[in-house]
């Protein structure tokens, strides 16, 4: 949103507070979690995601190309992308 551009982090931030919050059982964040996927943003974004304490996973978006074709992307968040099928439990 580029009318709260400059406060995403924040944004971010209170995001994660209020998932945390929640009964989870798992959060995927959909694509962009950077702007133009520079190293230094998928690093802020994990730092950021990493304070959430449910399983957490990501998928990269349009705006994180840069970072997945450097592999920076896998490299920072390699662990965290979510595969393209996903179970949590056998109860699903």
């Amino acid at each position: 949103n580029r009318l709260l551009h400059d406060q995403a982090e924040t944004l971010a931030c209170q995001a994660v507070g209020t998932l945390n919050r929640q009964p989870l059982d798992a959060v995927f964040v959909l694509g962009d979690l950077t702007d133009d996927g520079t190293p230094q943003q998928v690093d802020r974004a994990r730092h950021i995601l990493s304070s959430l304490i449910h399983p957490w996973y990501v998928v990269p978006g349009d705006h994180d190309r840069a970072a997945v074709r450097s592999g920076v992307f896998d490299r920072l968040l390699g662990g965290r992308v979510a595969p393209a099928y996903f179970r949590i439990s056998d109860d699903i």
